[in-house]
Protein backbone atom coordinates (compact mmCIF):
# COMPACT_ATOMS: atom_id res chain seq x y z
CA UNK A 1 0.00 0.00 0.00
CA UNK A 2 1.07 3.56 -0.70
CA UNK A 3 0.48 6.49 1.63
CA UNK A 4 -2.42 7.44 -0.64
CA UNK A 5 -4.12 4.08 -0.06
CA UNK A 6 -3.61 4.28 3.70
CA UNK A 7 -5.08 7.78 3.72
CA UNK A 8 -8.27 6.66 1.96
CA UNK A 9 -8.67 3.67 4.31
CA UNK A 10 -8.08 5.91 7.33
CA UNK A 11 -10.69 8.35 6.11
CA UNK A 12 -13.29 5.64 5.66
CA UNK A 13 -12.65 4.16 9.09
CA UNK A 14 -12.75 7.34 11.13
CA UNK A 15 -15.20 9.65 9.44
CA UNK A 16 -18.94 9.40 9.00
CA UNK A 17 -19.90 8.39 5.48
CA UNK A 18 -22.15 11.25 4.54
CA UNK A 19 -22.04 13.69 1.68
CA UNK A 20 -20.32 17.01 2.32
CA UNK A 21 -22.46 19.89 3.48
CA UNK A 22 -23.95 21.66 0.49
CA UNK A 23 -24.41 25.38 0.54
CA UNK A 24 -26.48 27.80 -1.51
CA UNK A 25 -24.45 29.24 -4.35
CA UNK A 26 -25.21 32.73 -5.55
CA UNK A 27 -23.15 32.31 -8.71
CA UNK A 28 -22.58 29.51 -11.19
CA UNK A 29 -19.42 31.07 -12.59
CA UNK A 30 -17.08 31.33 -9.59
CA UNK A 31 -14.02 31.88 -11.79
CA UNK A 32 -15.24 35.41 -12.55
CA UNK A 33 -14.64 36.35 -8.93
CA UNK A 34 -11.33 34.51 -8.64
CA UNK A 35 -10.15 36.41 -11.73
CA UNK A 36 -10.85 39.77 -10.11
CA UNK A 37 -8.43 42.29 -8.64
CA UNK A 38 -10.31 42.07 -5.35
CA UNK A 39 -9.62 38.35 -5.12
CA UNK A 40 -5.95 38.91 -6.01
CA UNK A 41 -5.60 41.09 -2.90
CA UNK A 42 -5.80 37.91 -0.78
CA UNK A 43 -2.41 36.95 -2.13
CA UNK A 44 -0.65 40.28 -1.73
CA UNK A 45 2.27 40.50 0.68
CA UNK A 46 4.78 37.94 1.86
CA UNK A 47 2.26 35.39 3.18
CA UNK A 48 0.10 35.50 0.06
CA UNK A 49 3.13 35.16 -2.21
CA UNK A 50 4.25 32.18 -0.14
CA UNK A 51 0.84 30.53 -0.63
CA UNK A 52 1.20 30.88 -4.38
CA UNK A 53 4.78 29.63 -4.37
CA UNK A 54 3.78 26.46 -2.51
CA UNK A 55 0.97 25.89 -5.01
CA UNK A 56 3.14 26.59 -8.06
CA UNK A 57 5.98 24.30 -6.97
CA UNK A 58 3.53 21.48 -6.25
CA UNK A 59 1.74 21.74 -9.60
CA UNK A 60 4.99 22.01 -11.57
CA UNK A 61 6.41 18.99 -9.75
CA UNK A 62 3.45 17.03 -11.10
CA UNK A 63 3.72 18.31 -14.66
CA UNK A 64 7.38 18.72 -15.50
CA UNK A 65 8.32 15.02 -15.35
CA UNK A 66 5.53 13.87 -17.66
CA UNK A 67 6.73 15.25 -21.01
CA UNK A 68 3.62 17.40 -21.30
CA UNK A 69 3.47 20.16 -23.89
CA UNK A 70 -0.09 21.53 -23.81
CA UNK A 71 -1.96 22.53 -20.65
CA UNK A 72 -5.53 23.72 -20.22
CA UNK A 73 -6.12 25.83 -17.10
CA UNK A 74 -9.87 25.89 -16.43
CA UNK A 75 -10.82 28.92 -14.37
CA UNK A 76 -7.24 30.17 -14.42
CA UNK A 77 -8.01 33.82 -15.05
CA UNK A 78 -6.46 34.58 -11.67
CA UNK A 79 -3.11 33.97 -13.40
CA UNK A 80 -1.59 32.23 -10.40
CA UNK A 81 0.00 29.44 -12.43
CA UNK A 82 0.76 31.28 -15.67
CA UNK A 83 4.31 32.53 -14.92
CA UNK A 84 5.50 29.08 -13.85
CA UNK A 85 3.83 27.29 -16.77
CA UNK A 86 5.15 29.77 -19.31
CA UNK A 87 8.67 29.70 -17.85
CA UNK A 88 8.64 25.91 -18.25
CA UNK A 89 7.64 26.25 -21.91
CA UNK A 90 4.15 24.82 -21.65
CA UNK A 91 1.64 25.88 -24.30
CA UNK A 92 -1.11 27.22 -22.06
CA UNK A 93 -4.77 27.83 -22.77
CA UNK A 94 -6.93 29.46 -20.07
CA UNK A 95 -10.67 28.84 -20.13
CA UNK A 96 -12.87 31.47 -18.48
CA UNK A 97 -16.62 31.81 -18.07
CA UNK A 98 -16.53 35.37 -19.41
CA UNK A 99 -14.22 37.84 -21.09
CA UNK A 100 -14.00 39.46 -17.65
CA UNK A 101 -11.78 36.54 -16.67
CA UNK A 102 -8.91 37.68 -18.89
CA UNK A 103 -8.38 41.12 -17.36
CA UNK A 104 -5.54 40.09 -15.05
CA UNK A 105 -3.82 37.93 -17.68
CA UNK A 106 -4.11 40.40 -20.57
CA UNK A 107 -0.35 41.19 -20.56
CA UNK A 108 0.40 37.53 -21.30
CA UNK A 109 -2.12 37.60 -24.14
CA UNK A 110 -0.63 40.80 -25.52
CA UNK A 111 2.78 39.11 -25.62
CA UNK A 112 1.20 36.02 -27.23
CA UNK A 113 2.54 33.80 -24.43
CA UNK A 114 -0.75 31.93 -24.01
CA UNK A 115 -4.28 31.62 -25.34
CA UNK A 116 -7.63 32.47 -23.77
CA UNK A 117 -11.09 31.17 -24.56
CA UNK A 118 -14.49 31.67 -23.00
CA UNK A 119 -16.89 28.82 -22.43
CA UNK A 120 -19.18 26.90 -20.11
CA UNK A 121 -17.36 25.29 -17.18
CA UNK A 122 -19.79 22.39 -17.36
CA UNK A 123 -19.36 21.88 -21.11
CA UNK A 124 -15.84 22.79 -22.18
CA UNK A 125 -15.59 23.95 -25.82
CA UNK A 126 -12.79 21.55 -26.75
CA UNK A 127 -12.57 18.18 -28.47
CA UNK A 128 -11.74 14.98 -26.60
CA UNK A 129 -8.15 14.54 -25.38
CA UNK A 130 -7.01 17.80 -26.96
CA UNK A 131 -4.58 18.73 -24.16
CA UNK A 132 -1.81 16.74 -22.53
CA UNK A 133 -2.94 17.99 -19.13
CA UNK A 134 -5.88 19.88 -17.64
CA UNK A 135 -5.68 21.75 -14.34
CA UNK A 136 -8.28 23.57 -12.29
CA UNK A 137 -7.40 25.35 -9.06
CA UNK A 138 -9.66 27.00 -6.45
CA UNK A 139 -12.76 26.02 -8.42
CA UNK A 140 -14.27 22.64 -7.47
CA UNK A 141 -15.13 23.79 -3.97
CA UNK A 142 -17.29 26.64 -5.32
CA UNK A 143 -19.30 24.57 -7.80
CA UNK A 144 -22.49 22.79 -6.81
CA UNK A 145 -22.30 20.57 -9.90
CA UNK A 146 -18.61 19.84 -9.49
CA UNK A 147 -18.95 16.33 -10.91
CA UNK A 148 -19.69 17.83 -14.32
CA UNK A 149 -16.43 19.76 -14.25
CA UNK A 150 -14.54 16.61 -13.29
CA UNK A 151 -16.13 14.79 -16.23
CA UNK A 152 -15.13 17.56 -18.63
CA UNK A 153 -11.56 17.83 -17.34
CA UNK A 154 -11.15 14.10 -17.85
CA UNK A 155 -12.65 14.26 -21.32
CA UNK A 156 -10.42 17.01 -22.73
CA UNK A 157 -7.18 15.76 -21.16
CA UNK A 158 -5.05 13.14 -22.85
CA UNK A 159 -2.95 12.14 -19.84
CA UNK A 160 -3.23 14.14 -16.62
CA UNK A 161 -5.75 16.11 -14.57
CA UNK A 162 -4.76 18.19 -11.53
CA UNK A 163 -7.28 19.73 -9.12
CA UNK A 164 -7.29 21.03 -5.58
CA UNK A 165 -9.99 20.95 -2.91
CA UNK A 166 -10.44 21.41 0.86
CA UNK A 167 -11.13 18.25 2.87
CA UNK A 168 -13.00 17.31 6.03
CA UNK A 169 -10.00 15.30 7.25
CA UNK A 170 -8.19 18.43 8.45
CA UNK A 171 -8.75 21.34 10.77
CA UNK A 172 -11.72 22.01 8.49
CA UNK A 173 -13.72 19.91 10.95
CA UNK A 174 -14.06 23.28 12.70
CA UNK A 175 -15.44 24.73 9.47
CA UNK A 176 -18.14 26.88 11.08
CA UNK A 177 -15.61 28.71 13.21
CA UNK A 178 -13.05 28.82 10.43
CA UNK A 179 -15.54 30.35 8.01
CA UNK A 180 -16.15 33.20 10.44
CA UNK A 181 -12.39 33.59 10.78
CA UNK A 182 -11.94 33.60 7.00
CA UNK A 183 -14.69 36.18 6.58
CA UNK A 184 -13.15 38.46 9.20
CA UNK A 185 -9.72 38.22 7.57
CA UNK A 186 -10.60 38.07 3.86
CA UNK A 187 -13.84 40.14 3.99
CA UNK A 188 -15.18 38.73 0.69
CA UNK A 189 -15.05 35.02 1.53
CA UNK A 190 -17.62 32.88 -0.26
CA UNK A 191 -19.31 29.72 0.93
CA UNK A 192 -17.56 26.55 -0.11
CA UNK A 193 -17.92 22.77 0.00
CA UNK A 194 -15.66 20.45 1.98
CA UNK A 195 -15.00 17.07 0.41
CA UNK A 196 -14.14 13.59 1.46
CA UNK A 197 -11.01 12.59 -0.41
CA UNK A 198 -12.56 9.26 -1.32
CA UNK A 199 -15.51 10.83 -3.15
CA UNK A 200 -13.20 12.84 -5.39
CA UNK A 201 -11.13 9.74 -6.16
CA UNK A 202 -14.30 7.77 -6.89
CA UNK A 203 -15.56 10.39 -9.32
CA UNK A 204 -12.30 10.44 -11.25
CA UNK A 205 -12.27 6.65 -11.45
CA UNK A 206 -15.78 6.76 -12.92
CA UNK A 207 -14.32 8.96 -15.65
CA UNK A 208 -11.36 6.72 -16.43
CA UNK A 209 -8.69 8.29 -14.22
CA UNK A 210 -6.73 6.88 -11.32
CA UNK A 211 -5.05 8.79 -8.46
CA UNK A 212 -1.35 9.23 -9.01
CA UNK A 213 -0.06 11.70 -6.44
CA UNK A 214 -1.37 14.10 -3.84
CA UNK A 215 0.23 17.00 -2.01
CA UNK A 216 -1.46 18.40 1.13
CA UNK A 217 -0.51 22.06 1.10
CA UNK A 218 -0.90 23.32 4.69
CA UNK A 219 -1.71 21.93 8.13
CA UNK A 220 -2.94 25.20 9.63
CA UNK A 221 -5.84 26.99 7.91
CA UNK A 222 -4.74 29.56 5.34
CA UNK A 223 -7.01 32.12 7.01
CA UNK A 224 -5.02 31.71 10.22
CA UNK A 225 -1.76 32.34 8.37
CA UNK A 226 -3.30 35.44 6.81
CA UNK A 227 -4.43 36.65 10.23
CA UNK A 228 -0.95 36.18 11.74
CA UNK A 229 0.61 37.82 8.66
CA UNK A 230 4.10 36.66 9.63
CA UNK A 231 5.69 34.54 6.92
CA UNK A 232 8.78 33.35 8.91
CA UNK A 233 6.58 32.09 11.75
CA UNK A 234 4.09 30.45 9.38
CA UNK A 235 6.86 28.85 7.35
CA UNK A 236 8.49 27.51 10.52
CA UNK A 237 5.24 26.08 11.82
CA UNK A 238 4.34 24.43 8.52
CA UNK A 239 7.85 22.99 8.19
CA UNK A 240 7.51 21.48 11.66
CA UNK A 241 4.07 19.99 10.96
CA UNK A 242 5.34 18.54 7.69
CA UNK A 243 8.36 16.99 9.44
CA UNK A 244 6.19 15.19 12.00
CA UNK A 245 3.82 14.00 9.24
CA UNK A 246 0.74 15.89 10.45
CA UNK A 247 0.48 17.67 7.11
CA UNK A 248 0.60 14.35 5.25
CA UNK A 249 -2.41 13.09 7.19
CA UNK A 250 -4.41 16.22 7.88
CA UNK A 251 -3.23 18.88 5.43
CA UNK A 252 -5.61 20.94 3.28
CA UNK A 253 -6.29 21.92 0.59
CA UNK A 254 -5.24 18.77 -1.22
CA UNK A 255 -3.59 19.14 -4.60
CA UNK A 256 -4.35 15.93 -6.48
CA UNK A 257 -2.88 14.47 -9.67
CA UNK A 258 -4.86 11.91 -11.66
CA UNK A 259 -3.71 9.87 -14.66
CA UNK A 260 -5.80 8.43 -17.47
CA UNK A 261 -6.21 4.67 -17.11
CA UNK A 262 -4.69 3.11 -20.20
Amino acid sequence: FTELHFSLIFEKSLFIKTSPVKTDYSITTPDIETSSEEYALRFKGAVGEWFLKVQEEAVLSMLTKKNHATVLDVGGGHGQMLPGLINHNFQVTVLGSSTECKKRIQPYLDRRQMQFQTGDLMQLPFSDQLFDAAISLRLLTHLEKWTLLVKELCRVSKKTVIVDFPVWKSLNIFSDFLFSLKKNVEKNTRTYTLFYESEIVKEFKLNGYTPCRKIPQFFLPMALHRMMNHKPFSLGMETFFRMIKLTSWFGSPLLYEFERIK
